[in-house]
């Protein structure tokens, strides 16, 4: 089978989404017509057509979208999408595609070409001239799909991917090198061979992107890279769970809002829990909305707070943290810290995750990893999370993430008392 690899768009009433429902599915079953689908649709099976395969997977016709007196059974469905595009023969990309309705096929430009005239007794083949239209990074990469949370996951996950776009077509699996991870028939097998250090800056710069990228639907933000972050545990090994992996769990907690200057998110919007479905803790970048980076402690010279800090994470290679018996569970001993300006030497940098929380009261620390001379920790450089108690839950033993950074040890009010562990959700 085929798998389609679209943007729905934003509806409209000269714009409508092709959904299925638990109230038109009898008739779906039995029928389609072709008039009845929209562009893209209708595009994609004839591709499928031509390739000679009989099954085409599309989103909204396979998975019963949710209605006003059903919710349909994306929450079921969502937990396979991993086995979905890897298993797929082909993953079609309308990469040239606003929308539903927008079709993908005829629309590149014509190339213009010169001719070069060797000589009237000449027998060599002509030889023509055109400008060279290989931009995968433009067509592809930075095209209207691209920009759509779910294709990273779709397009990591695929074997082979037909990328339709204004300009050409593109064609993309395991022998291609447009990307040195992506596109690989066994993602991520890539990971398997390489160090620890390709490994975090793999799974690093893959969730820096994804963040960035757009949703109807917020909520779908941890289903919608559920199945690559099995993949990566299948290749990193341990357990994993919201963006974290057991091998790597401190330079995991490690991450901050993006604050760059071309960086659009001034502030990270917490997103509602989605019904039915396990909410992201605070201290996962799933569980807000906009981007974010990871802070990078030295390699080889961080000592990793292991005894202070406890992660269990429960997500595997075969079942996602969404779908495991056990939650999450973060807990670790806080400090108390000076709260003060950032200072120019980097000795005391912290980024809040809401400006606002730069005022709250009873905030701590929770040390994460630290460099420093051995027994002489009020003089290293500690990478810390802070923490707050939570507003409307919770007791004294519970609290929720507020921000990232890193200390000198100057700041942190007595490194010796170290409390009783406490739960942060």
């Amino acid at each position: 089978y085929l798998a389609l690899s679209h943007p729905w768009g934003k509806e409209s009433p000269n714009h409508r989404h092709f959904k299925s429902n638990r109230e038109n599915i009898k008739n779906r079953m039995t029928k389609i017509k072709d008039i009845e689908l929209p562009l893209n649709f209708r595009h994609a099976v004839q591709i499928a057509r031509r390739l000679g395969v009989n099954y085409l997977w599309i989103d909204s016709i396979c998975i019963l979208q949710k209605t006003d007196t059903d919710p349909g059974d994306f929450h079921e469905e969502s937990k396979w999408m991993e086995s979905i595009y890897a298993s797929a023969y082909c993953v079609i990309a309308a990469s040239s595609a606003e929308h539903m309705s927008s079709g993908f096929l005829g629309h590149e430009r014509d190339k213009a070409a010169v001719q070069l005239h060797k000589g009237d007794e000449s027998t060599q083949p002509t030889t023509f001239l055109c400008d060279t239209i290989d931009d995968f990074q433009g067509d592809v990469l930075n095209g209207p799909l691209s920009k759509r949370g779910w294709v990273l996951q779709e397009r990591a996950l695929a074997r082979r991917t037909i990328f339709f776009t204004n300009n050409q077509t593109y064609w993309e699996c395991s022998q291609g090198i447009r990307l040195q991870f992506l596109g690989d028939s066994n993602f991520p097998s890539s990971a398997t061979t390489v160090g620890r250090g390709a490994q975090e800056f793999l799974f690093e710069q893959l969730y820096e992107d994804y963040t960035r990228l757009e949703f109807s639907q917020q909520t779908d933000k941890a289903i919608g890279i559920s199945g690559l972050e099995q993949r990566l545990t299948r290749a990193i090994g341990g357990y994993s769970g919201a963006g974290m992996f057991s091998t790597y769990w401190g330079r995991c907690l490690l991450w901050k809002r993006d604050d760059s200057e071309d960086s659009k998110t001034a502030v990270l919007k917490r997103i509602p829990a989605p019904p039915n479905t396990k909410a992201p803790p605070s201290w996962s970048w799933m569980a807000y909305e906009g981007g974010m980076s990871y802070l990078h402690p030295p390699k080889g010279l961080t000592t990793w707070n292991e005894k202070y800090v406890k992660l269990q994470l429960t997500g595997t290679a075969a079942t996602s943290w969404l779908y495991a018996s056990k939650p999450l569970k973060l807990s670790a001993s806080l400090m108390a810290f000076d709260d003060q300006e950032n200072t120019k030497d980097g000795d005391y940098e912290l980024t809040y995750d809401n400006d606002d929380e730069r005022g709250a009261k009873e905030k701590k620390c929770v040390i994460i990893g630290s460099v420093q001379d051995r027994d002489q920790a009020e003089r290293g450089l500690h990478y810390i999370l802070v923490v707050k108690p939570p507003t409307n839950q919770g007791g004294s033993d519970t609290w929720e993430r507020i921000g990232a950074g890193k200390l000198h040890g100057r700041f942190i009010q007595n490194m010796k008392a170290i409390t009783n562990p406490v739960n942060i959700i």
